[in-house]
């Protein structure tokens, strides 16, 4: 409307379109409003996934730093276990020579107490044969029977 329309309305009809025009105007204030939070939350949104990019180039630096620590620690079990392997061969080599050893000592002395056994028994064996030796033998030799009368 122009100026000239306006002027032919009367007051009532005035009111009515200042009326809807106040009512207008809070609509699109509301409209505003509402855009604006849209705004904001966007921006918001736009800063966050900066600080996401951000975050995610210093995680990956994190990432990079667990994956060598897990790679030294794995180098670090392998040497570990490196160690407790030359160790444990060593034991066990000094371990068997230890029991071997122990085990010719064990057989030797049983060698001897057999060999003493053997000795005793050796002169039992004598003192019995010199025993019967010395006694006087009965003849063996077969004599002749009388013949009995009668037969």
């Amino acid at each position: 409307m122009d100026g000239k329309e306006l002027k032919r309305l009367n007051r009532k009809q005035l009111l009515e379109i200042l009326l809807a025009q106040v009512t207008r105007i809070e609509e699109l204030e509301k409209e505003i409003s509402k855009l604006q939070k849209e705004l904001s939350s966007k921006k918001i949104a736009i800063k966050d996934s900066g600080s996401l990019a951000e975050a995610t180039l210093k995680l990956s630096g994190i990432f990079e730093a667990a994956d060598q620590t897990c790679k030294e620690y794995l180098e670090n079990v392998e040497k570990n276990a490196k160690i407790r392997e030359r160790t444990t061969i060593k034991e066990c080599k000094e371990l068997r020579a230890k029991m071997l050893e122990e085990t010719e000592q064990k057989c030797l002395l049983r060698e001897r107490r057999a060999e003493k056994k053997l000795k005793a028994i050796e002169e039992e064996i004598a003192k019995l044969n010199t025993k019967v030796a010395t006694k006087p033998q009965k003849s063996t030799g077969h004599t002749k029977k009388k013949k009995r009368k009668g037969k």
